[in-house]
């Protein structure tokens, strides 16, 4: 019972009875058993966090209880103890304090997590909750990449809105990529808020990590408050003179309803803001342009039906870019690219307003039939 690592070792097994018994003791001797790290520098509180993570495989309910038990029995503690805010602060070898830790993995919400996520922020100095991770992460970061509803309190308990992590991202531009669409919201209306002209492409180009209709439906959401936020031009440019539409371009190879649908009403909520589908570049090049120059690197079949799919959204097939190229000349003379050739070249002569193409049968440039494999 007295040794330095007990209370570290009774929190691994859930032990809550061992644990309560340890943190009776108080005083120095608690201060000593709540300092003792590991050889990856997680204290016991740090421990009791990971444990009763509500990400990972499923596990019984007994367990959960009891590692959340242990978390609160150590809070119990803190609040007896003085200077508990050292022990909240506390880092491991990575830079994660407690805080960092339930932003990672308490992803999923109930009402003892948020009781228990209160009273940790009670206990923490209001330098701790913007204390940095090994690449420079709050803990709001690390909320919004987990989409952890912890993030919200984060927020309310004045977490800096406009931190930047080592590589200059904003907890807005992660929410936006993770589609943390409370989180979204709440920064957008918070005017503390800086809101950067990256934050849509951060949103399109996240889907390439959506593996779930549930995820897509998420990414939906996230994408209609960007959209339809007063304090985001959604007809801003990049350096090249393209608009947010033309990253969508990378969903050529997401062949689903779901994500049909997504890029549907991503389509439809930019033109109600002033977003043609008929964009052009600075080089001339419509969306279409893209994708025929995107064809031969990935799979000619699903951009080619990608494509057929944006000329029913009212993109026209028949607009040259600066260089006087149609989309389909792009792919003319290439070869692995015929499926996207004999697509653009019937939307050029019959257009949008007739039944979309589809990649099954027909002849090909070079006269044969072949198959989408």
């Amino acid at each position: 019972m007295g040794e330095p690592d007990a209370l570290y070792r009774a929190v691994e097994r859930m032990d809550v009875g061992t644990v309560r018994a340890l943190c009776a003791a108080g005083g120095d001797t608690l201060r000593r058993l709540l300092r003792h790290r590991d050889s990856v520098g997680a204290t016991a509180l740090h421990v009791a966090v990971l444990t009763s993570s509500s990400s990972g495989p499923p596990r019984k309910r007994e367990e959960q209880q009891a590692a959340l038990e242990v978390v609160a029995a150590l809070l119990d503690a803190l609040e007896r103890l003085d200077g508990a805010a050292e022990h909240v602060a506390a880092a491991n070898a990575k830079g994660s304090t407690a805080l960092h830790l339930v932003a990672l993995v308490w992803v999923l919400w109930s009402e003892l997590r948020e009781e228990l996520a209160k009273r940790l922020l009670a206990l923490a100095a209001a330098t701790d909750i913007d204390a940095r991770a090994w690449h420079g992460q709050t803990a709001l970061h690390f909320a919004a990449d987990s989409r952890s509803p912890f993030a919200a309190l984060l927020v309310k308990n004045g977490a800096d809105v406009n931190a930047k992590d080592s590589d200059g991202a904003l907890p807005l531009l992660l929410a936006a990529d993770s589609a943390h669409a409370e989180l979204a919201g709440l920064l957008l209306h918070d005017e503390r808020t800086v809101v950067s002209e990256r934050t849509l492409w951060w949103a399109v180009n996240g889907v390439k990590n959506d593996k779930s209709h549930l995820a897509l439906q998420r990414r939906a959401e996230v994408l209609r408050l960007l959209i339809s936020s007063p304090r985001i031009d959604p007809r801003a440019v990049n350096a090249r003179g393209r608009a947010f539409l033309f990253d969508c371009v990378g969903w050529a190879l997401c062949q689903s309803t779901s994500c049909r649908d997504l890029l549907r009403s991503t389509a439809q909520q930019a033109g109600a803001r002033g977003v043609s589908v008929n964009h052009q570049d600075s080089e001339g090049n419509t969306v279409l342009h893209c994708l025929a120059e995107a064809s031969c690197k990935r799979r000619d079949c699903e951009v080619a039906s990608h494509a057929a799919y944006w000329v029913g959204l009212g993109v026209d097939a028949s607009i040259r870019n600066s260089a006087g190229q149609l989309p389909s000349e792009l792919v003319a003379d290439a070869t692995g690219c015929d499926w996207t050739w004999r697509a653009l070249r019937h939307a050029e002569h019959r257009g949008s307003a007739e039944k979309p193409w589809h990649p099954i049968g027909g002849a090909s440039r070079s006269g044969c039939r072949r198959g989408c494999g």
